[in-house]
């Protein structure tokens, strides 16, 4: 997880184009991540169409959470892919 939250920490739109990792595009699956602009979450398991349960690291408020979230508006990215 912590490599995950690393790789996904270097996309933020501070980076330069030259520092942020290049991440592979993928399907939802367990471990991969949706990312958007200013937020990022990985996957555990699909409850429903596009609702998955997901690890939220910045889930506001200082806090850390597993709960479900809708994939709509986020580019699923596999960060094990990053080149």
């Amino acid at each position: 997880m912590f490599r995950i939250v690393v790789a996904l920490a270097l996309i933020c739109p501070s980076a330069t184009t030259e520092a942020r990792p290049r991440l592979a595009r993928a399907w939802p699956a367990p471990r991969v991540a949706a990312v958007r602009r200013h937020h990022v979450f990985v996957l555990f398991e699909q409850l429903v169409a596009e609702i998955w349960l997901a690890h939220d690291s910045n889930s506001g408020g200082g806090l850390t959470r597993l709960h479900a979230r809708s994939l709509a508006g986020f580019i699923i990215v596999d960060p094990s892919e990053a080149r």
